[in-house]
């Protein structure tokens, strides 16, 4: 047996729940883009590490 229900949202209810949507891709998005850009810069810096390394 499935029960079905309707739900309905005031206008500045929706806006909330946009809000918190849009609060959370965000943040998600950016942590996720933070790990991209990190992830280059670690071995980029490995790299040039393991390059000053090898002239000594």
């Amino acid at each position: 047996m499935i029960d079905s229900y309707k739900v309905s949202y005031s206008v500045d209810e929706l806006d909330d729940l946009r809000e918190i949507y849009s609060y959370i891709a965000k943040n998600s998005l950016f942590r996720k883009l933070l790990a991209l850009i990190w992830g280059v810069f670690e071995k980029k810096f490995v790299h040039w590490i393991s390059c000053q390394l090898a002239m000594c």
